[in-house]
């Protein structure tokens, strides 16, 4: 857990996730917003805690109820299909935490979450040295997830996030 707190604390510098929301293992403190890591069943959880709503956002929405029994959260699901490898658990948290980060920043919250592919292939090289299985057979990485517009309803798959932004940017649908 220290070690992906310091990775993501490191990457709050950049300026998509700067940011001066907390990082921290949980602790069942829940006085402010912060990103809680949670350890659970050999599993990396991420949570990002609203304290003003008593809400939690978790990236694994196939566990929330069993997350939420443990922690007493109220806690809304979000779907993350980018981790490809078995063992990737710790840098898919470093991932998520970052996006739940540049969310909170934003104060807007997507059905699911997309890391970059450059930012998620720098990290995946600093915490696995060796290629591992991979688990294409997960039902998460069965269907591919979209963008929708909300003004157009156009289609953008997830990993063309900067496109879909820009659209809706410029969109002038009714």
């Amino acid at each position: 857990m220290d070690r992906i707190v310091s990775t993501v604390n490191g990457l709050k510098n950049m300026r998509s996730y700067k940011s001066s929301l907390e990082v921290s293992s949980w602790d069942g403190s829940l006085d402010r917003d912060r990103i809680l890591l949670l350890d659970h069943d050999s599993h990396c959880y991420v949570i990002c805690y609203l304290s003003e709503q008593s809400l939690g956002y978790i990236a694994d929405g196939t566990v929330r109820e069993e997350i939420a029994k443990f922690t007493g959260l109220k806690l809304v699901g979000l779907n993350y299909n980018q981790q490809f490898r078995v063992d990737h658990c710790a840098s898919s948290a470093v991932m998520i935490a970052l996006e739940l980060i540049r969310h909170h920043k934003q104060g807007q919250w997507p059905e699911s979450l997309a890391a970059p592919r450059s930012l998620r292939s720098r990290i995946e090289k600093r915490f696995h040295k060796f290629e591992s299985e991979s688990v294409s057979e997960q039902p998460l990485h069965a269907k591919r997830r979209w963008h929708i517009c909300s003004k157009c309803s156009k289609l953008f798959p997830n990993t063309k996030r900067r496109a879909f932004i820009m659209h809706q940017r410029s969109c002038r649908a009714n």
